[in-house]
Order: C-alpha cells, then structure tokens, then sequence
C-alpha cells in the first residue's frame, strides 16, 4: 500500500528526466498516484520533439492523459482541464514546475532586463500558478494539493539567478495569498524549494550503494556537514524572518542511525551538536513509530534500496530502539504516532497534534 494509492493529480512541467518534476513524478508513481501530464506545444507538427520526450518517460507509467499545453494560450489551458475532468473527474493534487525568462534577460543584470522579458518571466513563472490554480479548484477535492516548486533566489540574492530571483520571490508571495484564500476549502498550496545544493550532494554521497566503503566515522561527518550547510542556507535565515519550519529528519537521526545503529559513543555526537547546532532544537518532533520487518517491507515497494535502506534488521531494530528511548527522555518534545494504523488514522493524528500547536 503506498501513500497515493487511488490519488489522481496532474503535473505540469516535466521537461526532460532532469526534470525536478520528474524526480517528483517517479516518487508518486512509486507511492500510487495516477497522473496526466502537459508538455509544451511542438513548433512543427511533424516533428514532435516535445511530445516523443515526455512519453519516452510517463508511457512506461500507464497514463491516460498527455496533452500539449502553453501556459500563456487560455484556450490551451481550457482544453487541458476539460481533458482532465473527462478523464479523472476529481483530483487529489496538481504539481506546478514551471519557469522561464528570455535568455538575454537571464544572463543580464536585473536593472537592464527589458519590459516585454519581465512580462514574459513573470506570467509564465507566477501567472501560471495562478491561471492553473483557478482552472484546477473545481475539480480538487477537499483535502487536495497544489504544489509550486521555487529556490532560494526567491529570498536572498544569488548570483546569476537575476530576473528568476524576483519571480521565484514573486511565486512565494503568490503561494502564501492561493493558501489563504483556497485554505478555507481544505485545498493546501505550497511552495517547495529545493533547498542548497552543496548540502544535498552531501547527502548523496551518504545514500550512494557504491559507497558501502565509507567508515563510520566518516558517514557521521558528512552527516553533519550536510547539515550545517542546510542550518546556515536554509533554517536559520527562515526562522529569522519568522517562518515555521519542517524538517525531515534533524539531530535525532544521528544519535540513531550512527549512534544506534552505528555504534558511535553518543558523547562523540554530542561534541558536533554542540558545534554545530548550537541550542538549536525542535520544538515538536513527530516520531513515526512501525515495526521493522513492516517498515522494511513497505521501503522495499518503493523504490530500489539505497545506502541505509540495505542494512539488515537488526541494524534497524538498533535505530528504532534509540528513537522510543529519546522519546522517553524528551516526553514534552516527542509526539509517537503508530504508523502501523490506516492511513487516514495517521493522519488524523497528525492534525490533532498540528492544532494543539496552534493554541
């Protein structure tokens, strides 16, 4: 059973399998999700370059709907979505990951980009979301979806980004109003960046098979390396302006993973807590507590094992049993939720605990 199962959604922005949104796409089809998909309009009908590129990735993933579709064209965007009520009815979610910007005005400084090339930046970059999202309200289900995915040029100059960085910024501010004005109707829309490249490649290394040679020691640093990057780019500068943050996984998988399972004296984890995080703690976190041979079963049906995920079940049993013992440590912090219950019951756990925070 994955997360999507019986989820329908839409996706629109897959250019090529370098695609973020094809990274995202591979991910939901994994979980369940059946999707229609958009690709841009072929210049010459008879040579379907666009076209011949998405279906070499999504046919292998039984869809039933590929259409062309510029952002800019309302009759095109109509089509779409008449095409998608016919072929899904309702839909659970919709995957925007869309951009673009004139090359001279991207290679430019932002004073000297010119007005048609910031017109054109900003209603395929931002309007698009919007035009989408109002096409896509009807059918989304109440509990549905709207993702956006955008950068951290949206929030802090990053050379070479230019004209992008003011539409990512724009994107963000775009989401934030959807989110109050859609939110009302149990219709969530968000904004994904990401995140800071140097840190994730870190993290690769970490998850790479072929990278079964690396020492204990050395998994922990790069560990906490990735994560130091990811304190200072991202969650330090969000937390200044006032922003909530979730975060996948922080301190705690360290003391478990290379702790637990590694066998690495605690004290030697703490040291680099110190140093690098300094006070810095959750003020919730959400443990998704399953037995392992269920959770391994479950991984397994995902995707192809990585790094961790191939480690035998007592390795993983070591992990579990360090987590439930922080958690007992740190009653006012941890929140265990059985993630062996049905879906929606995790769920409904999951917001039961979401709005006590907010009171």
């Amino acid at each position: 059973m994955g997360l999507f199962d019986g989820k329908k959604g839409l996706v629109f922005g897959i250019a090529n399998d370098h695609s973020i949104a094809w990274a995202i796409t591979q991910q939901l089809h994994a979980e369940g999700a059946e999707m229609g998909f958009t690709h841009l309009p072929d210049r010459d009908p008879e040579r379907p370059r666009m076209e011949r590129r998405l279906r070499k990735l999504v046919e292998p993933l039984d869809t039933k709907m590929i259409e062309a579709c510029d952002v800019t064209n309302d009759e095109q965007l109509d089509h779409v979505f008449d095409v998608a009520a016919s072929t899904y009815g309702n839909i659970d979610f919709m995957l925007h990951s869309i951009a673009y910007a004139p090359m001279d005005d991207l290679k430019g400084e932002v004073v000297d980009v010119s007005r048609d090339g910031f017109k054109l930046s900003m209603e395929i970059s931002v309007y698009s979301l919007m035009t989408l999202t109002r096409r896509a309200r009807p059918l989304l289900s109440s509990g549905g979806s709207i993702l956006t995915l955008t950068y951290l040029g949206g929030e802090k100059v990053i050379p070479g980004y230019n004209v992008m960085g003011l539409c990512k910024s724009a994107l963000e501010s775009t989401t934030e109003y959807l989110a109050s004005e859609l939110g009302p109707e149990g219709i969530r829309v968000n904004a994904l960046s990401p995140g800071f490249f140097p840190a994730e490649q870190n993290r690769k290394i970490l998850l790479k098979n072929e990278n079964n040679n690396l020492t204990v020691d050395a998994e922990l640093l790069l560990m906490f390396a990735a994560r130091a990057q990811h304190i200072k780019e991202i969650i330090t500068p969000a937390l200044n302006s006032g922003k909530i943050i979730l975060c996948d996984r922080i301190i705690d998988a360290s003391y478990a993973y290379q702790g637990g399972g590694r066998g690495i004296d605690a004290s030697r984890i703490n040291l680099l807590e110190k140093w690098m995080q300094s006070n810095l703690t959750p003020d919730v976190t959400l443990l998704f507590d399953l037995d392992v041979s269920i959770g391994m079963a479950r991984s397994q049906k995902r995707r192809v094992p990585d790094r961790f995920e191939q480690e035998k079940n007592i390795f993983f049993e070591k992990v579990r049993v360090c987590y439930l013992k922080r958690a007992e440590n740190e009653p006012d912090r941890f929140r265990i939720i059985n993630s062996g219950l049905p879906l929606q019951k995790v769920e409904d756990e999951i917001t039961a605990i979401l709005r006590k925070l907010e009171c």
